[in-house]
């Protein structure tokens, strides 16, 4: 049986399970083996063996004969207090290199501060609700926040957009802080960091295939009464895309499986094909069926490529269209699909994560905002939402967004240089937290034709990160190599 090297206990006054969650996030991170229980108040600790006791709650237990790191808990998961507006940060606590989201009571006259003793220390820095807030999106639920014409939370009106955090994953920075505070106590622990198919940090290039046709299906009816109109450049474009469309003029840009499938292949690299199976208006503008008549997509199906679940517009919160189309693809496919991506970024926590859920999907990839880059959740690795109306972590995975192509061009107008500053800086700060770099790059952004130079910049990019070690895959890749990481926690 394997032993734990550190002994996480909660004050049983606390939300539990909640904490529970939380530390196995942080845990998952660091990779080393821990265990979980429950303590009541100022009691006295056994320290069963562990090399280190992690305390969290609002009375400090008595721990002897081992290191002992309290963490002091804010009012946060107080009954009075959560899931109530009161609960809400009001700003970003600074200390040192630690941006805090919540701090426990004040020791001395500091508003964050740690505290060392004999034996370990004691801090009021609550990196535990602080994580718990971002990774469940617990603002959504608790306030109403503004939307976009999609129905979609603003960056800007978030905490993290508020306080100029998106581009920093605060909860593998917590992670960090934990591990810090426990290697100045047991300087001899072994930690395993994390490694992806052999790699240090990895890239998942996810494709949206929103649309195959850039030139729309020509209208004799339309024709007519645009020349009667004097519309002659509608007119014109009319017969252009009817030309297009019956292949006279060459194949429509959008239509491109072929040149991604022999890009990946040349570089050694797969990514994930999120497709559609609703060709309802504002979905997609193909049927699902014709995606088997092409030779490349099911090249794609036979040599591992993930094909995964991209549901629309209306699905978010509609359980029965949710369903018809996973069933819609999964009976075409005839073979496992894994995961996918909301269409349109479109969420509601945590009903959202319950549809892929109560799916059996293995993960979903949609968390991140449509107008702003970085880590909506915190966040640079998967994990495991947490359903906080019933108050239990989810039989799912989330791996969150990084970089939506479209973000950076459409919603923020960025130039080229900017939207390369951009790229780079999130792939470093990602590397070095030895996560995950996830790519959102639509078929309708592939090619010259599709993106000009825009192209060449995610083309050098991805060849650049090949380069410079990461491991570059589809998104179920990810997920499965994260998974083993689940093994370290111990349970007595």
């Amino acid at each position: 049986m394997i032993e734990s090297n550190i002994w996480v206990i909660c004050e049983d006054s606390l939300n539990i399970k909640a904490v529970e969650y939380t530390f196995d996030v942080l845990l998952q991170i660091l990779g080393t083996p821990y265990s979980f229980s429950t303590y009541l108040g100022n009691a006295k600790i056994d320290s069963r063996g562990a090399k280190c006791i992690v305390s969290y709650g609002k009375h400090v237990p008595i721990v002897e004969n081992r290191p002992h790191i309290h963490i002091g808990a804010s009012d946060f998961f107080e009954s009075q207090q959560y899931l109530h507006r009161g609960s809400l940060p009001q700003g970003v606590i600074s200390y040192e290199d630690i941006y805090l989201i919540f701090s426990g009571q004040a020791i001395g006259n500091e508003l964050v501060s740690v505290l060392t003793l004999d034996n370990g220390l004691i801090t009021n820095a609550d990196i535990v609700a602080s994580s718990f807030f971002l990774l469940t999106n617990y603002e959504e639920l608790v306030t109403v926040k503004s939307l976009d014409k999609r129905g979609r939370p603003l960056a800007i009106d978030s905490f993290m957009g508020k306080n100029g955090l998106l581009d920093r994953p605060l909860v593998n920075e917590y992670a960090e802080i934990l591990q810090r505070w426990i290697l100045a106590n047991v300087p001899d622990l072994i930690f395993d960091p994390p490694v992806w198919n052999g790699h240090d940090f990895a890239v998942a290039i996810t494709r949206d295939i929103d649309s195959l046709r850039w030139y729309l299906p020509f209208s004799l009816k339309a024709l007519v009464s645009q020349t009667i109109k004097g519309q002659f450049a509608k007119s014109f474009n009319s017969i252009k895309n009817f030309l297009f469309s019956k292949g006279y003029l060459g194949r429509d840009p959008y239509d491109n499986f072929e040149r991604i499938y022999n890009w990946e292949k040349g570089l050694g690299i797969r990514s994930s094909i999120y497709v559609m199976s609703s060709s309802l208006t504002g979905d997609s503008n193909y049927h699902i069926s014709e995606l088997f008549n092409d030779p490349y997509f099911t090249c794609m199906l036979d040599e591992g490529w993930e094909i995964g679940f991209h549901p629309g517009f209306r699905t978010y919160i509609d359980e029965a269209a949710f369903l018809e189309e996973k069933d819609k693809l999964v009976n075409l496919l005839n073979q496992p699909v894994y995961g996918g991506r909301q269409h349109g970024l479109r969420f509601r926590t945590p009903y959202t994560w319950r549809l892929w859920e109560d799916a059996n999907f293995k993960y979903d990839s949609t968390i991140g905002y449509a107008e702003r880059e970085g880590f909506k959740s915190g966040i640079c690795t998967p994990y495991r939402p947490f359903d906080i109306l019933e108050n239990r972590p989810m039989n799912l995975w989330e791996l969150p967004l990084t970089v939506m192509e479209c973000t950076l061009d459409k919603y923020r107008f960025l130039d080229m240089p900017t939207i390369q500053d951009v790229f780079t800086r999130l792939f470093q700060v990602t590397k070095q937290k030895r996560g995950v770099f996830v790519l959102l790059w639509h078929n309708s952004y592939f090619g010259q034709e599709n993106a000009g130079a825009y192209h060449e910049l995610m083309v050098k990019f991805v060849e650049d990160v090949g380069r410079s070690g990461a491991y570059i895959g589809p998104a179920i890749d990810i997920i499965n190599a994260w998974e083993q990481r689940e093994k370290y926690k111990v349970h007595v």
